[in-house]
C-alpha cells in the first residue's frame, strides 16, 4: 500500500515537471539581446524577461473589456526601451518602458475608436 502512495506522488511530481508554467497568456514579445514579454491579465499590463519568468506590473488597464492587438517594439527613435500598443474598448493605447523595464510614459489614447475609423474607411 505504501508503495502505491509513493508511486502516485512520483507520477504527480513528474507531471508537474513537464507541464509548462501557467503565468497567463503571452500577448507580445521581442526576442534577442533586448528581450521582453508583455501580457495582459488581471486588469493590468505586465512585463517579464521571458514567457515563463516572473511577471512585473506596468500599467493598470485603462478600460473594461478584452485587450486586443497587443504589440511591443524596440523604441528606435530613442534607442532605449520599448513601445507598447494595444486596443481595449475600441480605443488604441500606447505607452513606453525603458530598457530597465520601468514605465517611461503614462498610457496615452491614440484613437477615439478603432471600430469607428474602420467603419468610416469602409464607407469611403
Amino acid at each position: 500500500m505504501k508503495a502505491w502512495g509513493i508511486a502516485a506522488v512520483l507520477v504527480a511530481m513528474m507531471a508537474g515537471c513537464v507541464r509548462e508554467p501557467d503565468h497567463g497568456q503571452v500577448v507580445a514579445r521581442v526576442d534577442g539581446d533586448r528581450h521582453v514579454t508583455i501580457r495582459a491579465e488581471a486588469g493590468k499590463l505586465w512585463w517579464s524577461h521571458w514567457p515563463w519568468s516572473e511577471p512585473h506590473p506596468l500599467w493598470q488597464l485603462p478600460a473594461a473589456g478584452n485587450v486586443e492587438n497587443v504589440a511591443v517594439t524596440p523604441n528606435l527613435s530613442s534607442d532605449d526601451g520599448f513601445i507598447v500598443t494595444f486596443e481595449q474598448g475600441g480605443v488604441r493605447w500606447r505607452g513606453e518602458i525603458g530598457d530597465d523595464r520601468v514605465v517611461a510614459t503614462d498610457l496615452s489614447r491614440l484613437t477615439e475608436s478603432v471600430k469607428l475609423n474602420e467603419s468610416a474607411r469602409a464607407a469611403n
